[in-house]
């Protein structure tokens, strides 16, 4: 059995879906979702069109509720307050799973990936390490302003997938060792939770491969290549295939067509924000 998670709110629900979609028809194991949301009667509706697929085994719908926190940096932002849903995950999800894989909403799943998945969560149990995520690669003034800024040695990594070792997390009382930080770097928090993480877990990580995680620039054009070798297309950054400069790159034709075999229907101009 796969857990996988998602942490979102009105603004991605139907990328989520998309995204679960997407990911149900590579599975060749039954799946729990297990979703973190601020509004989940506002997703019923769009649940509705996966929850019968054969691949699903059930799905836990949390409401937010630590609504008393200060999520940093969100004002005039692209992304919202739920991107820091995942520093509560320990809050929700119950004592008797001890791994789960973090997916932000806007990925999409291209190929086969329990296999690989279920490699990588064996070794975080056996080395005993928090976290699967991926380097993000950077130039290198960014690279120094991000250590700088964050205090961290020399590595910094995207949060969009993670594998997660949850009964470490619990263990550490992970969750409060995150607010305690989000506090300490409030004033230098320009990537939300994932600068929050990246500062507290300062390279001591799990690197996953990059098909776990590839990135439509890292090539650019070449649908080829994802197909053959992407297991995870993260649409990060503000141009996604739902705005109005990222519906035509050529990468955007993944999400458009597991959209139009969940709904039946083409992507339309009219979902498009700014």
């Amino acid at each position: 059995m796969q857990n996988i998670l998602y942490c979102f709110d009105e603004n991605y629900n139907i990328q989520a879906t998309v995204s679960m979609f997407s990911l149900l028809k590579q599975t060749n194991e039954k799946i729990n979702f297990h979703i973190i949301h601020q509004n989940p009667k506002s997703f019923e509706s769009l649940l509705a069109t996966i929850e019968k697929n054969q691949n699903l085994n059930d799905c836990f719908i949390h409401e937010f509720k630590n609504m008393n926190y200060n999520f940093p940096n969100i004002k005039n932002s692209h992304v919202s307050e739920a991107t820091y849903y995942r520093m509560f995950i320990s809050d929700y999800i119950t004592n008797d799973i001890d791994k789960v894989l973090y997916i932000d909403p806007d990925v999409v799943c291209l190929n086969p990936f329990n296999t690989t998945v279920a490699e990588i969560e064996k070794e975080l149990i056996n080395r005993n390490v928090l976290v699967g995520v991926k380097t993000e690669h950077v130039k290198n003034k960014q690279n120094y302003e991000i250590f700088e800024r964050l205090s961290i040695d020399n590595k910094y990594f995207n949060a969009g997938v993670m594998s997660i070792n949850l009964k470490m997390w619990k263990e550490l009382d992970f969750k409060t060792k995150l607010l305690e930080k989000s506090k300490i770097i409030e004033d230098n928090i320009l990537f939300w939770d994932q600068d929050v993480m990246n500062s507290e877990i300062n390279g001591e990580y799990l690197e996953l491969p990059p098909h776990l995680n590839q990135h439509p620039f890292e090539f650019p054009g070449s649908n080829v290549h994802f197909e053959k070798n992407t297991i995870f297309l993260h649409y990060s950054g503000k141009n996604k295939p739902w705005t109005k400069k990222g519906f035509s790159s050529p990468s955007s034709s993944f999400y458009k067509n597991i959209y139009k075999e969940l709904f039946g229907k083409n992507f339309k101009i009219s979902r498009f924000k700014k």
